[in-house]
Formats: structure tokens, C-alpha cells, sequence
């Protein structure tokens, strides 16, 4: 169970993490994503719903896009039993774990090869000893140049748009 003081400072922003240290409880989650995506890559649905919060939510792309656990494995859990499973390969990562160690930030570019490069933030928890993606948050990174342009070519699909 997450201690509950270290939950609150967290969403209060009041705790205070120092730079990257190659030693520091972050290559537990680092390790955890890994296997994250190979698993989804390979792949081995039971492996990578393992991964996963029971409560967790997950944002694709698409503005509509917003499942829980549940729902996401109603999505992906027949495809991938019938062996498809896109690569992704992360190529960049951040992670910043709480002092109190249960709770992680993390955001990763990513590569697909349909898809290009895709940005991910998300939260993990440490559930019982062992780390979960709570949240996660699957995005294209847009560059600033052609911002306007993707707002206009998304603005006739958006409901509030």
C-alpha cells in the first residue's frame, strides 16, 4: 500500500527530487517499462497486463481515447493473442521516483514504425513490491512550426472542435 503522506506531498508538488543518478530506484521502473513494451512487441498479453494498475487509465492518441484497465484489455487482448503487437522502442526516458519510493514519474519518446515517434508521460506505483503503470499518455509531439496546421486538420473531427 502507498503511504498515504507520501500520495498527498506528491499532489501537492512539495516533494523534491535531485538529477538522474544511474543508481538511484529508478532502474526498477525503467526495468518494469522495458518489459513493458517488449511484452506488448512479442507479444505476450498476460506479461503486459501484469504491468498494469487494476485501477490504471491509459490516453491514446484520439481525443476520445481514455480506458481503464478493463477496457483496454478488451481492446488489446484478442489481437494480441492473435500475435499482433506493434514494436515500440523507447528510445528516451525520464524517470523521477518519490522519495518515499511508491510512486514514479516517467515520460519516453518512443518509435514505431507505422507511427514514427511518439511521446509518453505517465505515473507508476510500487503495488506490493512491485511497479504497476497507473497512468499512462500517449501523445504526438507536434513541432511548434506546424502546430497551426495540425489544428486546422484536427479541428473538423474534434466533437467540441
Amino acid at each position: 500500500m502507498i503511504r498515504p503522506l507520501c500520495l498527498v506531498l506528491a499532489c501537492l508538488g512539495a516533494l523534491t527530487v535531485g538529477p538522474e543518478d544511474p543508481a538511484a530506484p529508478d532502474k526498477a521502473v525503467r526495468a518494469m517499462l522495458d518489459d513493458f513494451h517488449a511484452a506488448k512487441s512479442e507479444p505476450d498479453a498476460d506479461r503486459y497486463f501484469a504491468h498494469i494498475a487494476e485501477d490504471a487509465v491509459f490516453f491514446g492518441t484520439a481525443p476520445d481515447e481514455r480506458w481503464s484497465k478493463a477496457q483496454l484489455e478488451e481492446l488489446l487482448r484478442g489481437s494480441m493473442e492473435s500475435g499482433y503487437g506493434p514494436p515500440s522502442r523507447a528510445f528516451a526516458r525520464h524517470v523521477r521516483v518519490a522519495p518515499c519510493g511508491e510512486v514514479a514519474w516517467f515520460d519516453e519518446r518512443l518509435e514505431r514504425p507505422k507511427l514514427g515517434v511518439l511521446r509518453a508521460t505517465g505515473v507508476a506505483l510500487k503495488q506490493e513490491g512491485t511497479w504497476r503503470v497507473a497512468q499512462y499518455h500517449l501523445t504526438y509531439p507536434v513541432p511548434n512550426e506546424a502546430i497551426f496546421d495540425v489544428v486546422k486538420l484536427s479541428r473538423p473531427h474534434l466533437k467540441d472542435g
